[in-house]
């Protein structure tokens, strides 16, 4: 691997535009490196021209001019270099759609990131939290069955004992 996906600053999709700037109807994806991975696709592209060259020009000729975009162990892309990038600005064409451009676009940007977790905020709880919600709970019932008693022998007087007596 030459070129690290953390090298990747930004990546985005749009469309092409011509040699006098006018846009045309085909898909681009835009990446943008960081200062060490525009140094480092330098190389690389320097490479990748060469094969671009001997093979009179003909970006369907050579493989060696290719390059792969891997992630996970997966190609997801293989363009052909087909100039030295300087700028660490290269842009991949070449038959997308609106939507494998976006795709190929997030998985540079996002594929590229490490996920990391930062703790916002923390809480203790213990464990006699439960057995407070056990007491309360009993107390509750108890409170009720006595409510229900003491209905029971308003309303019906002596019947009422015998309720409470068979329960």
């Amino acid at each position: 691997m030459e070129v690290k996906g953390s090298n990747i600053k930004n990546s985005s999709f749009q469309l092409q535009r011509g040699a006098q700037g006018a846009v045309t109807n085909e898909w681009a994806v835009d990446i943008q490196f960081d200062d060490e991975g525009t140094t480092k696709f330098k190389t690389v592209t320097e490479r990748l021209n060469k094969f671009y060259v001997e093979a009179g020009g003909e970006t369907g000729t050579d493989p060696k001019s290719q390059f792969a975009i891997v992630l996970d162990d997966q190609v997801i892309s293989a363009p052909r270099s087909q100039a030295v990038i300087t700028d660490g600005r290269p842009q991949i064409t070449g038959g997308f759609t609106e939507e494998s451009a976006k795709a190929l676009s997030d998985q540079l940007r996002f594929g590229a990131l490490p996920i990391s977790f930062e703790i916002q905020s923390e809480q203790q709880i213990s464990a006699t939290l439960g057995g407070e919600q056990l007491r309360m709970g009993l107390l509750a019932g108890l409170i009720g069955l006595l409510l229900v008693v003491v209905y029971s022998l308003f309303q019906y007087r002596a019947l009422g004992l015998v309720t409470v007596a068979s329960s």
